[in-house]
């Protein structure tokens, strides 16, 4: 996400981001996550496939500069109720080259 051009600035809680930046990165992520659209996988091995899901209520703080470590072991999901809507909105985009 941070290497997508953009031609126009997003403020998210009052704060304006900027392209290739940490911080505005880490901001659109955390309210991804706490909206619901994309959820986070860690790796778990005391479960039978080795990971678990985390949602936002269960830890709101997990998208955050301070857990820069935690986000790098996580692999973020959309969630499913927003899967084929992405798939419908990229199938309708004709391909750049």
């Amino acid at each position: 996400m941070l290497t997508i051009p953009t031609r126009f600035s997003v403020t998210i809680r009052g704060v304006t981001s900027q392209a290739n930046d940490n911080e505005s990165f880490v901001r659109l992520l955390s309210i991804m996550f706490e909206a619901g659209f994309i959820n986070a996988r860690v790796p778990d091995p005391t479960m039978a496939k080795q990971f678990r899901h985390i949602m936002y209520p269960d830890d709101p703080n997990l998208a955050s500069l301070a857990r820069w470590n935690d986000l790098q072991a996580t692999r973020w999901e959309v969630h499913p109720a927003f899967r084929t809507w992405l798939l419908d909105v990229q199938s309708a985009i004709p391909h750049r080259r």
